[in-house]
């Protein structure tokens, strides 16, 4: 299923994307740090999830943080969806 990332952290991602997707349910996303990972989808409001990552790699967690210094300061309230 394909999705839009609104925000992304070290320990997971919100994304929008189409119904289908439950809470509880484990799945892979990608590209995440250059890799497809493991992920659990913990949170669904309307079509946004909240999706925390599975069994990182240290690598892969340094590469996300370091992404997630190159990207603008995500606010919350800039978003109309």
């Amino acid at each position: 299923m394909s999705g839009i990332s609104i925000e992304i952290s070290q320990s997971g991602i919100s994304a929008l994307a189409g119904d289908g997707l439950t809470v509880g349910e484990k799945v892979k996303v990608e590209p995440i740090a250059g890799d497809r990972v493991s992920a659990m989808i913990v949170r669904k409001t309307g079509k946004i999830y909240g999706i925390e990552f599975l069994n990182l790699t240290a690598a892969q967690v340094e590469k996300i943080s370091h992404s997630c210094q190159l990207l603008p300061l995500y606010r919350r309230n800039t978003l109309d969806i």
